[in-house]
């Protein structure tokens, strides 16, 4: 999990509240500068929390980027724009997306379920995908057997 915000005091807190529940969250890594953080991305990584004013930068742009060489990443916006349509635009733009404001009195309680969610979805997605892996490595087994019994007969 990567988390990019441009305010040293809120990546403060969210290190104290990321360790606060270590042993139910990913692993996390947190940057205040924006090349940094791309470098840091990688096709492993699942989660990545975004805040939506970064200087310089357009997070949807960013978020964009970040898709194209990891789409199977989910995106949290962490921001403290209390603005509709910023929402709206990030929700529309996005891929598996939610958002948080900062400053908000159940922030941090959003925020982890936020996570928890996603580490769940992706368990499950894994779940069926090697359910499904399984599945057809029986059914090939099964096909080579019946191909040899028709050779057979």
């Amino acid at each position: 999990m990567l988390v990019i915000d441009d305010d040293p005091g809120i990546l403060e807190v969210l290190r104290i509240i990321f360790n606060r529940h270590k042993s139910e969250l990913p692993d996390y890594e947190l940057y205040s500068n924006v090349d940094d953080f791309r470098k840091a991305v990688t096709p492993d990584v699942q989660i990545c929390i975004v805040d939506y004013r970064l200087p310089g930068v357009n997070s949807l742009s960013l978020i964009e980027e970040i898709h194209k060489t990891n789409p199977y990443c989910w995106f949290i916006m962490f921001s403290g724009q209390n603005d509709f349509k910023v929402i709206i635009n990030f929700m529309n733009q996005t891929y598996g997306s939610w958002y948080v404001e900062k400053g908000a009195t159940d922030f941090s309680e959003k925020l982890l379920y936020f996570i928890k969610d996603i580490v769940n979805k992706n368990t499950l997605i894994e779940s069926y995908f090697h359910e499904s892996f399984n599945n057809n490595q029986a059914l090939s087994k099964l096909n080579k057997t019946l191909s040899k019994l028709k050779k057979d007969l």
